[in-house]
């Protein structure tokens, strides 16, 4: 199976242009390098993009991974044995990190002292846009009055033409005075200026302006990358109904209409397992208050308690502490049905870890809080406290049967 997990980055500083980053991913003991690419100050960013075949996005669980020499179950295929493929090319660089990893930051300082105080700038920004940036300074030479844009949320404004054409004294003095407004638009600078009207008028009328004659050429660079256009209409209604911000051109204009197309088809389907998920909720409620009879098994050892649920709120709350799957992976569903068995345990009134066994009284999974995959096994002490539990048990555990 493919597993959701931690994420680093190591660094290796090629030339004084040049670093390529390598994303490792860790799960339990195990750790493989998933993807890697190559950055450029002076060039294309991420010209060189390599990644595993076996990482795999998962709408639940984000970016999984799959070891070699583990079995993976595969959607089409069945259970096959995974092994270490070489890299695949890839065009775009998958989203592990939503945020500037630190250490590289810190290396970034350290090969680009020049960019240090832009750098810190730049906080929670991706490092292919900051790159970008950087380069723009190089050719300028306007480094700070970018680094006042990218501390200001301008970082829209921050382009070749803009600093070398458009950032007059006016220009700039306007943006100065309206920087509470983040990612102004210079087309509407511009006419506000000239025209002598207020920011938000001057905005209304260039969205209308160009919204068309933007759409068509959109369209056109579509067909041109060998995109059917006709998503555009689906996905236009599949964004709306999302309550996407359509003035946004993010969403208006994808880079790649079909990739884009198809994310916020998987976010509908989310969307709606979610819902019906929150629709069966008095059905599970219904089935597993059946198990109240199983609150007789309720133990106590010293600050330990160890229950069976029986209420979906508790399981939900359980799967948010603990950063457990209970919920995504339908355990309650097991557990209603009696195909699986929940044991909650408390520590000092707090939770504390989750115990999955059969009705033979097996251990089949028992784990701490997930959110730190090296550190979430039960303890010995813990180990012990589930095996008294256990032993007040029957020799058979048939809490309810039912089904859904």
């Amino acid at each position: 199976m493919a597993h959701k997990c931690e994420y680093s980055i190591t660094l290796d500083y090629i030339s004084s242009e040049t670093i390529d980053i390598t994303y490792w991913a860790y799960w339990k003991d195990k750790k493989l390098d998933v993807i890697k690419h190559r950055l450029f100050l002076n060039g294309n960013v991420a010209e060189i993009i390599k990644v595993r075949p076996n990482l795999s996005f998962n709408v639940f669980g984000g970016w999984l991974v799959a070891f070699p020499n583990e079995t993976e179950r595969h959607y089409y295929y069945g259970n096959r044995e995974v092994k270490l493929y070489d890299y695949e090319v890839c065009d775009k660089i998958p989203n592990v990190y939503y945020e500037q990893p630190t250490d590289l930051k810190d290396k970034l300082k350290e090969f680009y002292p020049t960019y240090k105080y832009l750098i810190d700038k730049a906080n929670n920004m991706r490092y292919n846009e900051l790159f970008k940036i950087m380069r723009i300074a190089e050719q300028t030479g306007k480094t700070s009055i970018i680094e006042w844009l990218v501390e200001n949320h301008q970082t829209n404004l921050i382009t070749l033409n803009n600093l070398k054409n458009n950032f007059n004294a006016d220009i700039f003095n306007f943006i100065k005075e309206h920087k509470e407004i983040h990612y102004l638009d210079i087309r509407a600078v511009k006419l506000a200026i000239k025209e002598g009207v207020e920011y938000e008028r001057a905005k209304r009328a260039v969205d209308y302006y160009f919204s068309d004659i933007k759409l068509q050429d959109y369209l056109l660079n579509q067909v041109q990358k060998k995109n059917d256009i006709s998503y555009y209409n689906d996905y236009k209604k599949m964004c709306k109904r999302l309550k996407k911000n359509w003035d946004d051109p993010y969403w208006r204009y994808p880079k790649d209409l079909i990739k884009a197309h198809n994310k916020v088809m998987q976010e509908i389907k989310a969307v709606e397992l979610a819902k019906k998920i929150q629709e069966n909720k008095d059905i599970i409620n219904k089935i597993l208050s059946k198990k109240k009879k199983s609150l007789k098994y309720n133990f106590i050892d010293g600050s330990f308690e160890c229950y069976f649920p029986y209420e979906y709120e508790d399981i939900e709350q359980q799967a948010e502490e603990l950063n457990q799957c209970l919920i995504t992976a339908e355990y309650y569903k097991k557990y209603a049905n009696n195909k699986s068995i929940l044991i909650f345990v408390k520590y000092k009134n707090k939770r504390y870890a989750t115990c999955e066994i059969d009705s033979e009284k097996h251990i089949k999974q028992f784990y701490r809080n997930e959110s730190n995959r090296y550190d979430c096994d039960a303890t010995p002490v813990l180990k012990a406290v589930m095996n008294k539990f256990l032993d007040t048990l029957p020799k058979r555990v048939i809490i309810w049967y039912t089904t859904i």
